[in-house]
């Protein structure tokens, strides 16, 4: 049965040649002046374990501050695990417009069930 490893949310990701997944600026808030504010830049990425070959359908849904309504609402209908019963996501969410203060959770469902939320904050800078 799938669940998921780990998940972190940064500026950029990438595969390099050998196949190693690089995040570079992970991050946990995200200072603005005034809301709504772009993040020009930004990518989800997590881990799924489970069976070798496993077949895992994947739902992700960002949800507002204080709200039940997703902000984003993205769904793969299924892929497969690696032999070794893995997959890393890497999920690009450039130019991100984000309308609330306040914190921001990656639901992530598997085969629709919740498996785990990963959360960062939009914060009010100091002028």
């Amino acid at each position: 049965m799938a669940k998921v490893g780990w998940g972190h949310f940064c500026d950029y990701a990438f595969f390099d040649q050998g196949g190693k997944v690089c995040l570079i600026g992970i991050f946990k808030y995200i200072l603005a002046q005034h809301v709504p504010v772009q993040h020009t830049r930004c990518a989800f990425v997590f881990q799924v374990l489970g069976e070798p070959n496993e077949n895992v359908k994947i739902e992700l849904r960002l949800m507002r501050p204080d709200s039940r309504e997703p902000l984003l609402n993205l769904q793969h209908p299924g892929f497969v695990l690696s032999p070794e019963g893995e997959a890393i996501h890497v999920i690009g969410l450039d130019n991100l417009l984000l309308p609330d203060y306040g914190p921001y959770e990656m639901e992530v469902f598997l085969n629709n069930t919740y498996e785990a939320g990963f959360i960062f904050e939009v914060r009010r800078t100091c002028q």
